[in-house]
């Protein structure tokens, strides 16, 4: 659907605009969708908004992906490893790319691209964020020569159980092996704010029904999905619902079936204390009651 088209069906306004989102699909690493430069000259038709494109970088490699994306102002790739074993583990890529094709549109887009490039790390605890593996990774980047450098870790819940977070001490030590110096961008124990609990409590609800997907939740609460992912960040670090990822998606569920305390109140949920009603838990687990 034209860009301009859409945004009118759904009431939005260009002076208005924060941003544009669209998705790409691919088969046998080819794009079968619109291409990218078509849909960059439409967006920047109707608004003077930054156009930012978030990238694993597996097709820059390709002279005409790299051609395609000369229109965007601000390139985020990322390079999570140092060498082929990894990215096979890690990354999981489509057959067909390497290592060391990733690697190569890396330095060949940063060479033709006169835009802002600024280059992801994502680092797991025990494996990519040892110093051998840093190391690999940092000599690369200088390679890259990117303008930014951003170290991030997990902090949603992975699909993958040996995903663990890198200590924040330990990602900002990091930094200082990466030309030009890293940026620690990992978000660690966000706190929800106070007009959230009944938002949190909607989403229990839900959960406690049956197990829901990010976007099954966006379209029952009206919300964001960054709004949404956020609440179901905070909800499974403490416990209360756990990701689940198999062949049919990923989907959200409640750690423990909730029943309604004796008040009638608000959804329960069983804690490693007792099973108390959300209110009294958040009452118990504050500072202030400690």
């Amino acid at each position: 659907m034209d860009v301009a088209k859409a945004l009118k069906l759904n009431g939005i306004e260009n002076t208005t605009l924060n941003d544009v989102v669209f998705n790409y699909k691919f088969q046998d690493g080819k794009m079968i969708t619109e291409p990218f430069d078509v849909r960059i000259d439409r967006i920047k038709a109707i608004t003077e908004v930054p156009v930012a494109l978030l990238t694993n970088g597996s097709l820059l490699w390709q002279a005409e992906v790299r051609k395609e994306l000369q229109g965007v102002d601000l390139v985020i790739p990322s390079l999570d490893v140092g060498d082929e074993m990894l990215f096979r583990h890690t990354n999981r890529p489509h057959d067909s790319i390497s290592f060391g094709q990733l690697v190569e549109g890396l330095i060949a887009f940063r060479r033709e691209f006169r835009g802002q490039y600024w280059l992801e790390v994502l680092l797991l605890a025990g494996s990519t964020s040892i110093d051998a593996e840093v190391g690999k990774i940092a000599a690369i980047v200088r390679q890259i020569r990117p303008d930014r450098v951003q170290l991030n870790t997990v902090t949603r819940p992975p699909a993958e159980s040996y995903a663990e977070a890198v200590p924040r001490g330990r990602l900002i030590e990091l930094a200082g092996l990466f030309e030009p110096r890293a940026e620690v961008i990992a978000e660690y124990d966000r706190e929800l704010p106070k007009e959230g609990t009944a938002v949190c409590e909607d989403i229990l609800e839900m959960l406690r029904r049956r197990p829901c997907s990010s976007r099954d939740m966006v379209a029952a609460l009206g919300l964001h999905m960054n709004e949404v992912i956020k609440y179901l960040d905070e909800m499974a670090r403490q416990g209360l619902i756990e990701l689940v990822v198999s062949h049919e998606g990923a989907y959200y569920r409640a750690v423990r079936p909730a029943t309604w305390c004796k008040c009638r109140c608000t959804p329960c949920t069983r804690t490693a204390r007792a099973s108390l009603c959300l209110s009294t838990w958040r009452a118990i687990s504050s500072p202030a009651a400690t």
